[in-house]
């Protein structure tokens, strides 16, 4: 592990293997990517870390996500990383498509994973009491049900399971340990600074993986957001719920090396969506 002191916290990052750059940026949970980041160090210098609040970036929760683009930014120019493939899960994915809009000149592709981009306002009822009863139990000072609501929503499947507690008893104990930072996060929204007519100014390589088990919000969010992204490519993994690094870990690195062999280039030569 190393650190980046940067602005007031200490970034927690990982640097495995040689060659062009990739950025794992997680979502509002952990730092859990399972076995991705190495398989993709033989394809890829790659590189995840810690977010500011989460994990060992030790700091109080941030409620605007641009602070994170803006860490994401920082974490690349201090080890000449740039320009980058971006894999960003969950709304890491919306830090993403954020770093893309203000730095290109630092991104390559981008690898999206569900990323729930305004949601906010296209909020279900089940969304909507999860993240009101994490932030009503945050403030009586339970961070720790009030993640959890929030987690068992956002890993929910379409069959009414969700994936909290199928998911590795390290990576549970680990969302849980960011329980605050979690519930600091709800307030800060789904990227809703992010217009659509900035969106579709986007000129790279996008990818957007939806699993097919999966709340149906974060599809239609996907949907969304490709109507934005002219030449965005939508691929749907079978058998898959949000946790993806989870069950199909697999589809995500398929996506990323992909990514990694494409040329910076007009978003038209991805004009096709299986």
């Amino acid at each position: 592990m190393s650190v980046l002191q940067l602005d007031g916290v200490d970034l927690d990052y990982e640097e495995r293997g040689a060659g062009p750059a990739l950025l794992l940026i997680h979502g509002t949970a952990a730092r859990v990517w399972g076995s991705v980041p190495e398989a993709l160090a033989d394809s890829a210098r790659t590189i995840d870390y810690d977010r500011r609040s989460f994990g060992a970036s030790v700091h109080p929760p941030v409620t605007d996500l641009t602070r994170h683009r803006d860490d994401a930014a920082a974490l690349l120019d201090a080890l000449g990383a740039g320009p980058a493939v971006i894999v960003g899960w969950s709304i890491g994915g919306v830090v993403a498509l954020d770093l893309a809009l203000a730095h290109p000149e630092r991104v390559r592709a981008l690898v999206l994973i569900e990323p729930p981009l305004h949601a906010k306002r296209h909020p279900t009822l089940p969304m909507l009491r999860a993240i009101l009863t994490a932030q009503a139990l945050g403030r009586l000072g339970r961070p720790g049900p009030g993640a959890t609501a929030f987690l068992r929503w956002a890993s929910g499947r379409r069959d009414g399971a969700d994936d909290f507690d199928r998911v590795p008893p390290a990576w549970r104990a680990a969302m849980l340990a960011n329980a605050a930072a979690i519930v600091g996060e709800l307030r800060a929204g789904t990227g809703e600074h992010l217009k659509r007519d900035r969106l579709a100014s986007l000129g790279l390589p996008v990818t957007i993986l939806t699993g097919s088990e999966s709340d149906p919000v974060f599809a239609a969010c996907a949907r969304r957001l490709a109507e934005s992204l002219p030449g965005a490519v939508v691929r749907e993994v079978p058998g898959s719920g949000h946790v993806m690094q989870n069950d199909r870990p697999e589809a995500i690195v398929a996506a990323a090396r992909a990514a990694l062999g494409s040329e910076t280039a007009a978003s038209g030569q991805l004009s096709s969506r299986p």
